[in-house]
C-alpha cells in the first residue's frame, strides 16, 4: 500500500498532517504501536528488548514471506526467543506497524 503524507506547520508552530490511505492520521498508527508494545510486554518481553524482537521477527519474515506461524516460531526459537510464541494477532500487529 502506498501512503501519501502531506505536512504543514500550523500558526502555533505544530506540525499537522493529512494522510491518505488505510490509516487516517498518526493517532491510529500510534495506537497500533502502543497496542503492539503492550501486547509484547504482556507476553513477557522486556521493553528494552522489544525493538530487537521486532527486528528478528521481520528478518524471519524477509527470509521466507510464505512462512506459517509454526515455522516463524521455530525460527524465532532458533534466534533465542524461547519464551515467546508469536500468535496471529501479534503477527498482524507487527505487519501493520512495520
Amino acid at each position: 500500500m502506498i501512503v501519501c503524507v502531506s505536512r504543514r506547520r500550523s500558526e502555533a508552530g505544530q506540525i499537522t498532517g493529512k494522510k491518505d490511505g488505510l490509516f487516517k492520521g498518526r493517532i491510529k498508527m500510534d495506537s497500533l504501536n502502543d497496542i503492539l508494545l503492550e501486547r509484547l510486554k504482556m507476553r513477557g518481553i522486556a521493553p528494552s528488548t522489544i525493538p530487537r524482537f521486532i527486528k528478528d521477527l521481520t528478518g524471519t519474515l524477509a527470509f521466507d514471506p510464505q512462512s506459517n506461524l509454526s515455522e516463524i516460531n521455530r525460527r524465532m526459537h532458533l534466534l533465542g526467543w524461547y519464551d515467546v510464541e508469536v500468535d496471529e494477532h501479534t503477527f498482524q500487529l507487527v505487519l501493520a506497524t512495520v
